[in-house]
């Protein structure tokens, strides 16, 4: 079942996500060799919850609608899953590579 209207709802939710401040920047460091290496990298950044589980679904499958595809799995130019501690917390880190 699809639980987003579109693609745009997708990074909504993305966005709409309360994380920790500064844990982009600790990712993006911490991770910094793996996104040197990726040609115009993406990183997303989930909480281990019900609603991080949803969306990390969402970006790993391909979605279609009316035989059209709407959605290309991140895993398609190649994706990178991380698990990173943060403030006592485990995010899922996602790193897409944009080829």
């Amino acid at each position: 079942m699809n639980i987003f209207k579109s693609n745009i709802d997708i990074f909504d939710r993305i966005k709409k996500l309360d994380l920790p401040i500064g844990i982009y920047d600790y990712c993006h460091k911490y991770l910094k060799e793996a996104i040197d290496i990726l040609y115009y990298p993406d990183m997303y950044i989930l909480p281990i919850t019900p609603e991080g589980e949803e969306i990390r679904e969402y970006l790993s499958t391909y979605h279609f609608v009316d035989k059209k595809c709407i959605w290309n799995s991140i895993h398609a130019y190649g994706a990178y899953e991380y698990n990173i501690t943060y403030d006592d917390e485990i995010f899922n880190v996602i790193l897409v590579n944009n080829d």
